[in-house]
């Protein structure tokens, strides 16, 4: 600013720095019983993202726009109503924190991983989870854990996404008698969502749903989603200096947020299905007909070329969804 004011001809004031509040901006507070945080409005393809929380928790102006008549009810409220959600569940992490994977060692030892103290936290005080464990026939299981700095403070976190509903891709097989022996037929129709309203929602850790793989699919083993996933938010609350970890998550804690969405989105099928897009196709299998497991299994079997041709035209069918910035 000192500079400016040097070479600049004309009066220049500075105001303060201001936070930027960018789309699903995440704001905390403690009621007294209670952490609620309130995100500032986000679209999705300029539709108004909607929160499940209780009537208690919206403006008077907003309870009426929501029909609201018991405060203590749920309702679902868009975040252009700014409402206000109770935190409802979170982890732990480093002291207290479950493991995320355990395996057992030639010697008898047990290994766990556990997500890490983020390098931040660290230099606040966190320390990360440090205990060994053993087995034997004799002695059973033993846990040893080593002592924690009387200061150390204790790292409690949960995250927040979206979910964009999306037409499901739904396969159908039927196959040919006996006497038409040679034939497999399966039909890719979509299934539309009930509520196409993208929502809000928290969990104490954040999973993305694992797609099953196009081979699962067309045999029909597992079903396709009807949602996209993304990811908003991590919102990290750090304690007092010398926490006990069965705390309880009170006003005394800081609340810390780490956001990777900045900005509306827009939300895109990889496919739009095109009118006809549901005429069966007919696959030669060489097998008899009428006998459904054998003929999936010569379909789906590696390296065969019918099952690149079904693959091929799942992909092409396929209605999975992407989410987008500009």
């Amino acid at each position: 600013m000192g500079t400016l004011r040097r070479r600049i001809p004309f009066k220049v004031r500075e105001i303060g720095r201001r936070k930027w509040k960018h789309p699903f901006y995440h704001t905390l507070r403690h009621d007294g019983d209670n952490w609620l945080f309130q995100i500032r409005p986000g679209f999705v393809n300029a539709s108004p993202v909607e929160a499940s929380t209780q009537g208690k928790y919206l403006s008077p102006e907003a309870i009426l726009r929501n029909n609201v008549q018991n405060l203590e009810d749920p309702v679902q409220a868009p975040l252009t109503d700014r409402p206000e959600i109770v935190v409802e569940d979170w982890r732990a992490i480093g002291a207290g924190a479950d493991a995320q994977n355990a395996s057992i060692n030639a010697d008898g030892s047990i290994s766990e991983s556990f997500e890490d103290v983020p390098e931040f936290f660290k230099q606040m005080g966190v320390s990360a989870v440090n205990r060994n464990i053993s087995s034997s026939f004799t002695s059973g299981i033993s846990v040893t854990e080593s002592e924690r700095p009387e200061d150390a403070r204790l790292l409690r976190a949960f995250d927040t996404y979206i979910e964009m509903p999306r037409l499901e891709t739904i396969v159908d097989w039927e196959f040919g008698t006996v006497l038409e022996a040679t034939l497999a037929t399966f039909t890719i129709s979509y299934k539309e969502p009930t509520d196409s309203t993208p929502k809000l929602y928290q969990a104490a850790e954040f999973t993305p749903t694992t797609l099953p793989s196009e081979i699962d699919l067309l045999a029909g083993i597992f079903s396709d989603e009807n949602k996209d996933q993304l990811k908003l938010a991590t919102v990290y609350f750090v304690s007092q200096p010398g926490a006990d970890p069965g705390d309880e998550l009170d006003e005394k804690w800081q609340p810390y947020v780490e956001h990777e969405t900045f900005f509306n989105l827009s939300h895109k099928l990889k496919t739009i299905p095109a009118p006809e897009s549901n005429d069966p196709i007919t696959l030669e299998t060489g097998l008899a007909g009428g006998v459904a497991d054998p003929i999936i299994g010569s379909l789906l079997a590696t390296n065969n070329d019918l099952l690149n041709n079904a693959r091929q035209i799942y992909n092409a069918r396929s209605t999975g969804g992407t989410f987008w910035t500009i």
